[in-house]
């Protein structure tokens, strides 16, 4: 801003102008607090705060985002470079107060690009409004020393939806809240949302659980015991709204055995399968539901999934980012995984589907010492921390599991495996899923 007078015959006008001249200030790096920052590693979120002057509530800074390189100090020498994983960074951000403040998340894809930088990137911004241009911060000690990622630990998407963890229950049923809970709620929630939840089961999922158990080989018999069996055959079935469900079960059988002192027959023959199922998964289906919003509860707000729901959202909207988390995104995922067996994959694949002891068999079959897999037993407060990203080392869930208040259920298995991180080959583990055990919740 600058101050302008006017003078009338010689005589100075009482009269001041100021003129108006927009201009980029400063800028620095901080954290999700606001603390000014000079250091950050890749998979932080980290924010750039610029101040303006004279530049209007409303108007767009234009950012884009360079590596400081530089040649024996001569910067002229080794030009900066402007592209990460070959793809320009640019944003755009709003001036609100003469304050314009933007976001940038510092994925584990460019560990190539710290290991060009010889260990790490020296982040800046070139900010441009209008014909305006400045490189920020100003002083190069300001700039923000990017390093390698101390985490060792990554959790696999799920190939259902790549914002969630692979999670199954033990019998190998996916759970995914985007399976889970459906419908629309356009009227203000009320009561516990447990019972919102519960009004979501609709017949279409319960009648998904049915067929599921049936087609794994589940029957229930004369005793009330569940049994599996393995010879299926095709069988119909009426339902109560009378409907036709075909679906391939197990043969029925008969079986002579004493209990509690007495012969007694136990046999499946004349039950309706599909009936008790299908009366029995509404308490199960529920459970299920409410085990998963017990991990989103952990990681996201129920807020922002109840305000979703009451704007008119026909399915649940997980709120994000997902680079913060423990989730490691897609892309990264296929160059990890570029050398493991395709058969090794379908195995583990199908062995999932399966369940948690068919999955236990194939580790037993070699496969654990090959890929070094392993295991391990643990409630639902340590898995949530995990795939908040909490918990960055193998090391640091075993300590937290040793630390399980004993009135805890020790309700999930995680299974891992090795992996290697591309670009620096450091050695890192991949959670590939969570079993989920639902009689213990």
């Amino acid at each position: 801003m600058y101050k302008l007078t006017a003078s009338i015959n010689n005589k100075q006008s009482e009269h001041v102008a100021y003129l108006k001249v927009p201009s980029i200030e400063e800028g620095s790096w901080e954290n999700e607090t606001g603390t000014s920052i000079t250091e950050a590693q890749l998979g932080d979120t980290v924010y750039f705060r610029i101040k303006t002057l004279d530049i209007s509530s409303g108007e767009k800074l234009n950012l884009r985002l360079y590596d400081y390189d530089h040649l024996l100090w001569i910067n002229s020498l080794n030009p900066d470079e402007g592209e990460f994983d070959n793809e320009p960074v640019k944003m755009d951000v709003v001036v609100s107060n003469g304050i314009a403040k933007v976001q940038l998340d510092l994925p584990l894809s460019w560990t190539k690009s710290v290991k060009d930088g010889y260990g790490k990137l020296e982040l800046y911004w070139d900010v441009t409004y209008g014909n305006r241009k400045k490189s920020l911060p100003e002083d190069r000690k300001q700039y923000l020393d990017v390093r390698y990622s101390e985490q060792e630990l990554f959790v696999k998407p799920s190939e259902a939806d790549p914002a969630f963890p692979d999670m199954y229950s033990m019998e190998g049923e996916i759970i995914v809240p985007l399976e889970l809970i459906t419908g629309e709620i356009t009227d203000e929630i009320k009561g516990r949302l447990e019972d919102v939840l519960a009004n979501f089961l609709d017949k279409s999922l319960t009648k998904k659980y049915v067929l599921t158990k049936l087609q794994k080989g589940y029957l229930v018999a004369s005793d009330g015991r569940v049994y599996q069996r393995s010879r299926t055959f095709q069988r119909t079935y009426l339902t109560d709204s009378n409907g036709v469900v075909t679906v391939n079960q197990s043969a029925d059988f008969e079986f002579r055995t004493r209990r509690g002192g007495k012969m007694i027959t136990v046999s499946t023959k004349d039950i309706n399968q599909y009936d008790f199922f299908y009366k029995s998964a509404s308490g199960n289906m529920k459970m299920r539901v409410l085990a998963t919003m017990n991990f989103i509860d952990a990681v996201w707000s129920l807020t922002e999934m109840c305000h979703s729901f009451m704007t008119g959202s026909k399915s649940l909207p997980l709120p994000g980012p997902f680079a913060i988390l423990g989730i490691m995104g897609e892309n990264l995922l296929n160059q990890i995984d570029t050398d493991l067996e395709q058969k090794f994959m379908e195995d583990l694949a199908i062995a999932k589907s399966e369940g948690f002891e068919a999955v236990m068999k194939i580790l037993n079959s070699g496969y654990r010492e090959k890929y070094k897999m392993g295991h391990l037993q643990m409630s639902l407060s340590v898995a949530t921390r995990i795939i908040a990203g909490e918990l960055k080392t193998l090391s640091e869930v075993e300590s937290a599991i040793g630390s399980i208040n004993t009135d805890e259920p020790w309700n999930v298995e995680m299974l891992y495996r090795n992996g290697i991180m591309p670009g620096n080959d450091h050695p890192i583990k991949i959670v590939e899923a969570f079993f989920m055990n639902d009689t213990d919740n």
